[in-house]
């Protein structure tokens, strides 16, 4: 994701350039503590946008990680396709990526930066159940060292008990996805008439 130079507006995102080279750096440290036999694997997915406002982040994943598939065609090559073929989910910011992994049940981790992406009263509780769960991380050390130690083990973690509780309650307040979700919704709705 790439940001202007200035923020333009005040929002729980990154507002800056500042703000998204922190974000970057990150995110290059996270990749550098990866076990190699993980780098390899690993294919990093930008947002299609068309105005990267001369930050080249392609160009910077290309410069630090020659050997990364790093695939900038964006909604081209849509994420249900990408989701069949990975055995994690990494997800570095608050948006939609994690919530259709997770409702898919995909094994996932999260990190971002609190700092950046702050959260309102009523989800810390739901966010700290996934610490908790070691499916949100909010520094790059402790993501890659799970990662690390849990890549050859993925379904020991990912189906333990606690990460199912803590990802299914997670998703029944922000990724839900019954079945019956026009008979549910309605049933809400009734409520506020």
């Amino acid at each position: 994701v790439a940001f202007s130079r200035y923020s333009r507006y005040t929002q729980s995102t990154l507002v800056s350039y500042g703000q998204w080279k922190k974000y970057l750096d990150d995110q290059f440290k996270f990749v550098n503590l990866l076990k190699p036999s993980i780098q390899d694997r690993l294919t990093v997915r930008l947002q299609n946008n068309t105005n990267d406002y001369k930050l080249f982040a392609a160009e910077q994943w290309h410069d630090r990680f020659p050997q990364l598939n790093v695939n900038k065609e964006g909604r081209k090559n849509t994420y249900g396709k990408a989701l069949r073929n990975c055995k994690v989910v990494i997800s570095t910011y608050i948006g939609t990526t994690y919530l259709e992994s997770l409702s898919l049940n995909i094994p996932t981790v999260i990190f971002f930066n609190p700092y950046y992406w702050e959260l309102s009263n009523d989800a810390r509780y739901f966010y700290e159940k996934l610490i908790e769960a070691k499916i949100l991380f909010l520094t790059p050390d402790s993501v890659a060292k799970h990662l690390n130690k849990y890549w050859n083990s993925i379904d020991d973690w990912w189906f333990n008990k606690n990460t199912q509780l803590a990802r299914k309650e997670f998703c029944l307040n922000y990724a839900n996805n019954q079945k019956n979700y026009i008979k549910e919704l309605s049933r809400v709705i009734s409520k506020y008439k």
